[in-house]
């Protein structure tokens, strides 16, 4: 009980070694759920999509997902823990942002496809690197909660950004109709950015915990 309390104090203030790690997989969770659940809004009820033309902007995403995961399985890239982090990172924020311009009615759908596939690519760099990272981190017998730790702030981070997110939609909407949807997406964006910074404290000694 003491080490847990322990763990989720260091996580709140992302502590060297395994609570940035637990840190940074709650900001990626949080900014990918929270642009997720905005987009389909967007092109459906904004840019008159489909919901199958949306649908299909969804879907490619979760392919960059899964190829961006082989690559990292393979270590293709040939980097450290931590610089497949910060890749994934990058690349998370870049398609938020990127994503955002679908606000621009001459900007074509196929643009924010583009953006999203960044989007799931980041998340498939950076998910399976803090999973490895927090086996590493935590001291064998620990291993159980070092892992329970880092599921309950995914889920955690990722409904709370879920519901935040269309709250604050529909509360800017009233006021600035379409940039809304720039706005939080923008904030999206601003979550994966604080999870690249946390990226490099994720690099201590193999079996250290917190700083």
């Amino acid at each position: 009980m003491v080490h847990a309390l322990h763990l989720a104090l260091a996580v709140l203030r992302a502590g060297r070694g395994l609570p940035a790690v637990v840190s940074m997989r709650a900001l990626v969770s949080a900014a990918f759920t929270g642009a997720e659940v905005l987009l389909p809004l967007l092109l459906v009820h904004e840019r008159q999509l489909s919901p199958g033309g949306a649908g299909l902007i969804l879907t490619v995403g979760a392919l960059g997902w899964s190829g961006a995961s082989w690559v990292r399985g393979r270590n293709l890239l040939h980097l450290s823990h931590t610089g497949y982090a910060r890749l994934g990172g990058g690349l998370l924020a870049l398609g938020m942002v990127g994503a955002a311009l679908l606000v621009l009615p001459d900007v074509p759908a196929g643009v924010g496809m583009a953006f999203w596939v960044l989007s799931g690519s980041g998340m498939g760099l950076v998910y399976p690197t803090l999973s490895v990272l927090t086996l590493e981190l935590a001291p064998p017998h620990e291993h159980g909660s070092a892992s329970s730790a880092l599921q309950v702030a995914d889920a955690v981070a990722a409904a709370i950004a879920s519901s935040a997110t269309g709250a604050l939609l529909w509360a800017l909407y009233d006021v600035a109709g379409l940039p809304a949807y720039a706005v939080v997406l923008g904030l999206t964006g601003l979550l994966a950015a604080a999870a690249l910074a946390l990226a490099g404290r994720t690099r201590v000694q193999v079996g250290s915990v917190a700083s």
